[in-house]
């Protein structure tokens, strides 16, 4: 049973970024979407708050402990993969200099002969 409630954390922290994402998906037409995002939104806290309050208390731990895990590791995936971002953009500039320096030098030469 505990194993299910950490995966059923999992989940409903799952359900409630998905929720709060579509916020950004759907910006561009938000007026005719807002309605169904916020109620989405609504229902998926009102559904934590209802099996925190049915939950027993040596239940409970697992539960929680579920929803903490996957909303620490949405926060360590979205850091790395902005890390891994980052890096790779500043390959590609330093890469784009070095062709740029290297096409400036072959310019230099061509022109002096």
């Amino acid at each position: 049973m505990a194993t299910l409630l950490f995966f059923l954390g999992i989940h409903m922290t799952m359900l409630l970024l998905a929720a709060c994402y579509r916020v950004v998906d759907l910006w561009y037409d938000i007026l005719r979407y807002a309605a169904n995002i916020f109620g989405r939104i609504t229902l998926i806290i009102l559904a934590n708050v209802a099996l925190v309050l049915m939950l027993s208390d040596a239940l409970l731990p697992y539960f929680i402990a579920g929803q903490v895990f996957y909303f620490g590791f949405h926060i360590l995936a979205h850091a790395a993969g902005r890390g891994i971002a980052l890096a790779l953009e500043q390959r590609l500039i330093e890469k784009s200099q070095t062709e740029s320096a290297s096409f400036e030098s072959d310019s230099f030469r061509k022109s002096d002969s």
